[in-house]
């Protein structure tokens, strides 16, 4: 992963021990990458994880293909778990520089700062997702259940 992430972002991504349990999401989806972002954890989803979510059938179309790989299927594929990770950790990176102009301790949830960071990564990232892996919609509810719902109102897009 770090030869695909920036310098700034790939020291977000904390690796689980081969000794402890796996993170596990609301679908039962294991991995052994996380990330933080306001004391909160956020998966990072590796190759093979199931998408069912996330998944359209190949002949549909909104299928998703790059290089003759239908990348929006129900198994995730390299280049869009790439994608996930550069997404989430950019997201940290932007929550951090929010924190840090703002004087806020970025161990701790600022449900605005968090809005605003979201809302930079999104305008970063969403024309990428929606050419080249329409996998954002997978990190939707986890994203979203950190901002209240006055806040998601701002956030439609998502």
């Amino acid at each position: 992963m770090g030869n695909y992430l920036s310098p700034e972002t790939c020291h977000y991504v904390e690796e689980i021990e081969d000794s402890e349990e796996p993170y596990y999401d609301a679908l039962g989806r294991a991995t052994y990458f996380t990330a933080q972002v306001g004391g909160q954890t956020l998966p990072i989803y590796q190759t093979g994880s199931m998408m069912f979510e996330t998944a359209v059938l190949e002949d549909s179309d909104i299928a998703i293909y790059w290089g003759n790989v239908h990348r929006n299927g129900a198994v995730l594929q390299k280049e869009s778990a790439l994608f996930l990770a550069k997404f989430v950790t950019t997201l940290i990176h932007y929550y951090n520089q929010e924190c840090k102009t703002e004087k806020k301790d970025s161990t701790k949830l600022d449900y605005g700062l968090y809005e605003t960071s979201l809302d930079k990564a999104l305008k970063e990232f969403s024309v990428e997702d929606l050419n080249e892996h329409g996998r954002l919609l997978l990190l939707k509810q986890k994203l979203m259940s950190y901002i209240p719902d006055a806040g998601k109102k701002n956030l439609k897009r998502l």
